[in-house]
């Protein structure tokens, strides 16, 4: 008897930890279709008829952050994106991104990266410039 209350609960759990990887990667999803302008957990949260504390708990143990840490990583990725493809300024980017000002965006950017877009860039350009040459 004792035995199968056990497959049971491992079969509960495995179905339990199934859904919670689809929760996130419908999330994540979520996520990067909507880059642009501002998101709440809350918002998340009744969209995907999910708790704060579980949701926020899922997103720690699976990316090391919070959900919105995550979410800005996101914009982030993209704004590296389009700073390599080089068809925009930083503002465009910024505004692109739904920033408000070129001045946060930067900000966002070196609290994520370790340095500002302007230094990405520059980086970028040194790199891309030594291949060059060689």
């Amino acid at each position: 008897m004792g035995e199968r209350l056990q497959q049971r609960q491992q079969q509960s759990s495995v179905v339990k930890e199934k859904q919670e990887a689809e929760l996130i990667d419908q999330v994540v999803a979520y996520m990067k279709d909507n880059l642009v302008g501002s998101l709440a957990l809350s918002q998340l949260c009744e969209k995907f008829s999910v708790g704060r504390t579980h949701l926020s708990t899922l997103f720690k143990a699976k990316f090391d952050c919070g959900v919105l840490e995550y979410w800005n990583r996101l914009k982030i990725d993209k704004a590296k994106q389009y700073i390599r493809q080089n068809k925009y300024n930083l503002t465009e980017i910024a505004d692109l991104l739904g920033y408000n000002s070129l001045h946060y965006f930067s900000r966002q950017f070196k609290r994520t990266t370790d340095m500002t877009p302007s230094e990405y860039a520059k980086v970028l350009r040194e790199r891309l410039y030594k291949q060059m040459i060689h």
